[in-house]
Formats: structure tokens, C-alpha cells, sequence
């Protein structure tokens, strides 16, 4: 037996093994249909393998995206910058790379449909699935308040991914997209 915790999408569920009091063996399923169960409701491993498919252990998916984060923003590391500023960027970074290594999996496992609709609601989901993060993995540790209140509330979280998308897609390099997002958001209404 175990619960599900988190829903990403109505097909995008987080399964927590009742076993477990640890994080560790949380797993991320496709749901066939829509999900049949309520979160924080039991079901076992067997009924839900019956009604969906594996796509990643959530530990495997944190460990693998703080590697490529970690890689790719190696040249950026001594620059100077706001705490805040910094903790948004990495922060999110660590969610589009979570959102795009989602998405390899599901398309390595010929879930199209699955693979359009998180797409389609990247934002969204990436909001879901930094609410786990924070929440779950304990991200919140070292984040002051108002990082906090800024990722946790989903408008503001999914402004400022969408920002981040845009300038990773448009510079040349990480440093650039920093510089490029941290200049876009000073222009919203938040105090760096």
C-alpha cells in the first residue's frame, strides 16, 4: 500500500510507498485515465501499476537535475548578484531542467500524449511540482521568507519560470539568461 501525495496533472501523479517515512522511494506515474483516487487516499503498487505507468523515482530526478544545474551554471558561480535574485533563478533552473527531463522520459516511453499535455501546462505543472520540492525535499531550507512566499504563490512562480524560459531560449549562454531574467524581473514588483 502506499498514497498518492502530490497531483501534477489529472493524468500526473506522485506515489509515496506507505513504508516509507523518507522521500526516497516516491515515484512519479502516469495515470491512463483521469486519477480515480483522491490524494491522501491508500492504494497499492499493484493497483496503480494496473491503472498507469512508472516514469521516475522523484530522488532520481532531484540527484540528476541538481548534477546538470550544477554543470551548467559553473561559469556563473563567482559572479555577484542578490540572494534573491540568485535563489529564484536557481530555483526555478532546477524546475525547467526537472520539467524537461520529465518530458525525455515521457517521450522515451512513448507517452505522446502525456509528453503534449505537461506542454501544455508547463508552467503549471512546474508550479506542482516546485510545491514538492520545497515541501518534500526540503528546498525550503536557507530560502528567506520572501523567496518563499514568491515561489509558493502561483502566479508569481509561473511569471518567473516563464521569464526564465524566455531568456534561456533567447541568450547564448547562462550567464547572459541570469543577467537577462534578473533584469526582467526587477521590472516587476518584487524588491531584489
Amino acid at each position: 500500500m502506499g498514497t498518492l501525495i502530490f497531483e501534477l496533472t489529472n493524468n500526473l501523479v506522485i506515489f509515496r510507498p506507505e513504508e516509507e517515512e523518507t522521500t526516497d522511494k516516491d515515484t512519479l506515474f502516469y495515470i491512463y485515465e483521469k486519477v480515480p483516487y483522491e490524494i491522501g487516499q491508500d492504494i497499492s503498487l499493484e493497483e496503480l501499476e494496473k491503472i498507469g505507468k512508472r516514469i521516475i523515482n522523484m530522488k532520481e530526478l532531484d540527484v540528476n537535475v541538481v548534477r546538470k544545474a550544477a554543470s551548467i551554471v559553473t561559469p556563473m558561480v563567482r559572479k555577484k548578484g542578490t540572494v534573491l535574485g540568485y535563489r529564484l533563478f536557481g530555483f526555478l533552473l532546477l524546475m525547467k531542467l526537472s520539467m524537461d527531463t520529465i518530458l525525455s522520459y515521457t517521450y522515451a516511453k512513448g507517452l505522446a500524449e502525456l509528453s503534449n499535455e505537461i506542454v501544455d501546462s508547463e508552467g503549471s505543472v512546474a508550479y506542482k511540482l516546485g510545491q514538492y520540492f520545497l515541501n518534500e525535499l526540503n528546498y525550503t531550507v536557507g530560502f528567506s521568507k520572501d523567496a518563499i512566499d514568491i515561489l509558493s504563490n502561483e502566479q508569481q512562480f509561473k511569471d518567473f519560470y516563464n521569464i526564465l524560459v524566455d531568456k534561456l531560449e533567447k541568450a547564448d549562454n547562462i550567464e547572459i539568461a541570469y543577467d537577462n531574467f534578473i533584469e526582467a524581473i526587477k521590472n516587476t514588483k518584487i524588491n531584489l
